[in-house]
């Protein structure tokens, strides 16, 4: 009677210990799944928005592309000057 006893102790000890186990894991997974339905509503507002992507939607405006520049002799005032006093510009 007391083995029988002992082991239905145990059992629900161990029975209780992983029930905490599965609702602390059940919260997480809730939790997730919390954020993947936030997710999907934002991918959705952006979808109808960018018509699935297939045009920009304004919220996020691409940078321009930036100028090539072409530097030669005389860019930026590192030519020869000829009005320059003697000794400076350029000295062949």
């Amino acid at each position: 009677m007391t083995d029988v006893l002992t082991w239905t102790i145990g059992r629900r000890l161990e029975l209780a210990n992983r029930a905490e186990l599965l609702r602390k894991e059940l919260g997480e997974l809730e939790l997730e799944v919390a954020r993947l339905e936030a997710a999907e509503v934002v991918f959705g507002q952006w979808a109808e928005a960018t018509d699935g992507g297939r045009r920009p939607s304004g919220i996020v405006s691409p940078e321009p592309e930036p100028v090539a520049v072409t530097v030669g002799p005389g860019a930026a005032g590192c030519g020869w000057c000829p009005i320059a006093p003697r000794g400076w510009g350029f000295r062949p």
